[in-house]
């Protein structure tokens, strides 16, 4: 190939990666005016459209992480956190854990429970499920939960097969429902 064949095939490259991102911003922009789109029919006389949205947020108490290296059998650590809403109506959410890593070989022995708010009994260390089902909310009240992970203490069973394993995982507040 000459170097004109070389010069045109790289211009077409370039001219056909343009046209690409132009399609796709165009595409993305479209689909993203469609999804935030509001339109009444039937009622000719109305002046305005209220939507409403929930306003829902988890902080926690001293940072999202528990950081724990080289844990022991018996080992537990507690982590406050809250829900809170600024919602200007009652709204329902759900908790749920997200970007679950469980490498533990004996799931069983690594639990946790929430308490506070309302009660969720010790259970082996989750995968991706709903920790905290329908639980309302009123505008600007706050949820405030222990989190509290354990390893267990057993004794008499050899546990060497989890040194070293990993668990990470995040909370994570659905909203589930308004009600006017």
């Amino acid at each position: 190939m000459n170097n004109v064949d070389e010069k045109e095939a790289r211009s077409n490259t370039v001219l056909l990666t343009v046209i690409a991102v132009a399609t796709l911003l165009v595409a993305i922009i479209g689909a993203t005016f469609a999804y935030f789109s509001v339109s009444v029919r039937g009622n000719e006389t109305a002046t305005k459209v209220i939507v409403r949205t929930a306003q829902l947020s988890i902080s926690y108490d001293s940072g999202e992480a528990i950081i724990a290296e080289n844990i022991l059998p018996g080992w537990s650590e507690e982590k406050e956190f809250s829900i809170s809403s600024s919602s200007t109506i009652p709204v329902t959410y759900e908790v749920r854990w997200v970007e679950v890593l469980n490498q533990f070989n004996r799931k069983e022995d690594l639990t946790y429970k929430i308490s506070g708010f309302r009660e969720v009994v010790a259970t082996p260390a989750p995968s991706d499920e709903t920790v905290i089902f329908q639980q309302q909310i009123q505008p600007g009240e706050v949820h405030v939960y222990t989190l509290t992970i354990s390893y267990a203490g057993h004794i008499d069973i050899n546990q060497n097969e989890d040194q070293g394993k990993t668990f990470s995982a995040r909370l994570f507040v659905d909203y589930v429902s308004h009600n006017n």
